[in-house]
């Protein structure tokens, strides 16, 4: 039951939805379904609208303020899940990335394929080999990671969370992982003329692609054991963090 909580929370932080808060957390009925009239009287007494879908029904504001985007776009534990540059710098600072993204009408997906843009700039950059590559692909990259935190407060702001959404923010970083740790080595490589860092970026780049496929392996493996069980799952919360099989 842990796990189930788990990967409904992973699933809420990744998508923007957020399920209504419930003293019962995951309910799994063994064995049976609700039928439709039991479900239908549940959600009518019970259980009130999940916040995005009356975010879909409404106008959506094109030129709001700091202060409406603050109060919507960011998570209910922004403040203490991820690491600290994301925690305490990314996030608060893309609300102005996300007011200049809304004002220009630009889609969650654009900003995250703007996004993958810049990492492989950064990693064009880096595989220079110059000083001032060097440079400019730190820039970069930074830009990258913080466009990376744009593209989901766009995304709530519009109502447009997405599993689409997801699975693109996914792909995107693997694809800069892997350009990012190859063009690493490789530009030490030019700049010292050692072929062995471009041996090393290889290894890096290996590393975090393993790294990305373990995870994604651990989520596939706690949806098969999901489809094995008997019953439903009702998903109303959960803790954070990942599953585990």
């Amino acid at each position: 039951m842990n796990e189930a909580r788990t990967m409904a929370k992973s699933i809420v932080d990744r998508s923007g939805w957020h399920a209504p808060e419930s003293s019962t957390g995951v309910a799994h009925e063994q064995g049976s379904s609700p039928t439709p009239v039991e479900d239908s009287a549940r959600s009518t007494q019970n259980v009130p609208k999940a916040p995005t879908t009356q975010r879909r029904n409404r106008p959506v504001n094109e030129a709001p303020t700091l202060e409406e985007l603050r109060a919507r776009v960011h998570k209910d534990r922004h403040r203490e899940i991820g690491n600290w540059l994301a925690r305490r710098l990314a996030r608060p600072a893309a609300v102005y990335g996300t007011w200049v993204a809304v004002r220009l009408g630009l889609s969650a997906h654009q900003v995250t394929l703007a996004s993958l843009l810049a990492s492989l700039g950064a990693a064009a950059a880096v595989a220079s080999g110059s000083r001032g590559g060097f440079i400019a692909g730190a820039g970069l990259a930074a830009l990258a990671f913080w466009l990376d935190r744009v593209d989901g407060q766009v995304a709530r702001w519009r109502g447009t969370a997405s599993l689409s959404g997801v699975y693109l923010d996914y792909l995107m970083h693997h694809a800069a992982n892997l350009a990012l740790g190859f063009a690493l080595g490789y530009g030490l490589a030019a700049r010292t003329g050692d072929p062995r860092w471009a041996i090393a970026g290889f290894a890096i780049a290996a590393g975090w692609a393993l790294l990305s496929l373990h995870n994604d392996c651990r989520y596939k493996a706690f949806f098969q054991r999901l489809k094995r069980e008997p019953g439903a799952f009702r998903v109303a919360g959960g803790s954070g963090g990942r599953p585990s099989p």
